[in-house]
């Protein structure tokens, strides 16, 4: 759910961005623009709002929202490291695009890949314990 938010978010900015080089006629900043952020986008901010989301889930659980579940250790690491990345990725360096967002796109899937992997172990064993204690579960 937080990778279809990010490509929400992804979406609107890039139209503002298009519409920005739309108003100032030049066309080749706005073909341009539109063409980089699609290929980025994937690594951009659908991965990191997946990551948040996930990151969310994984404190949440089956509990209720409480404001203090978005201070714990387990969803500030990954949001921290979102945030940097987000910032690293906006950072006016001469010289790091593309390369750096190709980096930082490299690195935020690898991240993804490993929470998807952390997520379905952990409904493996959730499924196994209850394979093996099915009384333990029942209402």
């Amino acid at each position: 759910m937080g990778a279809t938010v990010g490509v929400g978010f992804a979406a609107f900015e890039t139209a503002g961005y298009a519409l920005r080089g739309l108003i100032s006629g030049n066309f080749h900043t706005l073909y341009a623009t539109i063409l980089w952020r699609s290929l980025l986008a994937p690594g951009g901010h659908v991965a990191w709002a997946g990551l948040s989301g996930a990151a969310f889930c994984m404190i949440q659980w089956d509990k209720k929202f409480e404001l203090n579940m978005l201070i714990k250790p387990k969803f500030l690491r990954i949001f921290i490291l979102v945030v940097l990345m987000h910032a690293l990725w906006d950072t006016p360096i001469t010289g790091i695009f593309p390369f750096g967002q190709l980096f930082l796109m490299a690195a935020s899937w690898i991240l993804v890949f490993r929470m998807i992997r952390k997520g379905l172990k952990e409904i493996s064993e959730k499924k196994w314990r209850f394979n093996f204690y099915p009384f333990e579960h029942s209402s």
